[in-house]
């Protein structure tokens, strides 16, 4: 099953993980999104998002796990990353210019462990402003991310890879 034909399946699974995805853009970010693991292409999906325009999203809404984004790397470490602020890595220099660096300026992505430990998704916060994280910020994420983890065990189980 796709993330987007998860959207079918499971209106209530997408509402709860809606506003989970907000209230971790509470903390100060304007824009997020939820993205659940397709093991068929090996891909993230976009869930739900909050705030991004057409060209994010026609650019960003799969991503390969394998590619150099900061929710892939997140995927593949199984922890969270963190770029407080994107204008001093030139990595990111060209996705800035096509965005514009107006849009966003830092980003962190928290994996979404299975109850098994697997990852199954990811969400990411996007921060107009370099940030700096604290502590509380983390503990909160991590709440977040165990809760969209039961949301997505509870009303898509078959979203859940088997390795």
């Amino acid at each position: 099953m796709t993330a987007n034909e998860m959207h079918v399946h499971s209106d209530v699974c997408k509402a709860g993980l809606q506003k989970l995805l907000d209230s971790a853009i509470n903390w100060g970010a304007t824009l997020g999104n939820m993205q659940i693991y397709n093991p068929s292409n090996k891909c993230l999906e976009i869930v739900v998002q909050h705030g991004f325009n057409d060209f994010f999203l026609d650019n960003f809404s799969s991503v390969e796990t394998t590619g150099s984004t900061i929710c892939a790397m997140a995927f593949r470490l199984g922890s969270r990353v963190c770029f407080s602020d994107l204008n001093q890595n030139p990595k990111f220099a060209l996705m800035l210019s096509r965005i514009g660096t107006n849009y966003f300026n830092a980003v962190q992505s928290t994996p979404i462990l299975s109850k098994d430990g697997l990852v199954i998704g990811v969400f990411s916060t996007h921060f107009p402003q370099p940030i700096n994280m604290t502590s509380e910020m983390e503990e909160a994420w991590d709440a977040i991310a165990e809760d969209m983890a039961t949301q997505i065990e509870n009303h898509v189980p078959e979203v859940i890879p088997s390795f």
